[in-house]
């Protein structure tokens, strides 16, 4: 899929919903939140984090499963408390405001500065 039809479909999207049983970041929920899609995702991992601080909406899970080497974590989300979330969007249009600052306030040159003052400050 091309970036343009890609973003075409986040354009027309009412919310997006991602989830996902483990996430190392979740690209699709900022690519949504910059195109002011209300976002909901599984309450998991790096998840939990970006859609803190009401950035957007966290689906609770029904279980956790360890994966066989018990290295990894899978968040089963949960169907009922899905379709709660999604009804809630539906009713109440959340302002998508401030997950939108959040993403803009992201980039490369900000992680490179942070890594830089890491290394530089831990001689």
């Amino acid at each position: 899929m091309s970036f343009k039809e890609l973003w075409s479909l986040y354009a027309v999207a009412d919310v997006f919903l991602l989830a996902s049983k483990a996430e190392g970041l979740g690209l699709p929920l900022l690519e949504a939140m910059a195109c002011g899609v209300p976002v909901i995702g599984t309450n998991c991992t790096a998840v939990a984090e970006v859609l803190g601080d009401g950035r957007g909406l966290l689906l609770d899970y029904d279980y956790v499963q360890r994966d066989p080497f018990g290295n990894c974590r899978r968040y089963h989300a949960s169907r009922e408390h899905g379709v709660e979330l999604l009804e809630q969007v539906y009713k109440e249009k959340p302002d998508a405001q401030k997950a939108l600052e959040y993403v803009k306030s992201r980039s490369w040159q900000n992680a490179i500065n942070q890594i830089n003052e890491y290394i530089m400050g831990n001689e």
